[in-house]
């Protein structure tokens, strides 16, 4: 992700400590139910990424600590997931928003677990939680897209920036998410 000149000296701690709501990482460490070990002097705390965040580049971090390890589980053997980075131009160029959708699968192709996260869309990156609530139970080729979507859309409160309006991350919300379903249940 990013132009080769970020690639080369851009690094995923970076852009969790940046804590920029656009932050391209961000809603799939969300949806991976990644951990950040802090550090300092006085010893280390282990963070969920879902805690750590609290606001537009602000995060739970004391001047003192740094990020020292970042912590991904591996997912389960039956694990399907998307991600999209949705921008104005292919390089160079910061996120209008991001999701992330990971769903964990019994052999019957029910969802055991769902994690729907989503950046740029609110104050900080965030999980949709009635989303979650609606896959998790049902065969993944019940589930209906359409209705997936506007879940999606009632939990993001975005703004109007240079970036996009309100009314675009809405829509923009809207298709991605129904579009990864779509995608998964072909998978």
């Amino acid at each position: 992700m990013g132009a080769w000149q970020i690639q080369s000296r851009g690094t995923l701690g970076g852009n969790i400590v940046t804590s920029s709501p656009a932050g391209d990482t961000l809603a799939p460490l969300l949806a991976y139910q990644a951990r950040f070990v802090l550090g300092s002097v006085s010893g280390q705390r282990e963070v969920a990424a879902e805690d750590f965040f609290t606001g537009p580049k602000e995060n739970i971090m004391t001047q003192e600590e740094l990020l020292t390890e970042v912590v991904i589980p591996a997912p389960r053997k039956r694990t399907l997931s998307r991600w999209q980075k949705v921008g104005k131009r292919k390089a160079m160029i910061i996120s209008s928003l991001t999701m992330a959708l990971l769903l964990e699968l019994d052999d019957k192709d029910e969802i055991t677990a769902a994690r729907a996260a989503y950046g740029a869309v609110a104050p900080t990156p965030i999980r949709a939680g009635e989303l979650e609530d609606y896959l998790t139970g049902r065969k993944l080729r019940e589930v209906s897209a359409g209705k997936a979507g506007e879940l999606a859309v009632q939990k993001i409160s975005p703004i109007t920036d240079i970036r996009g309006t309100v009314a675009y991350r809405r829509q923009v919300t809207r298709d991605i998410t129904e579009q990864a379903l779509l995608d998964l249940q072909q998978e």
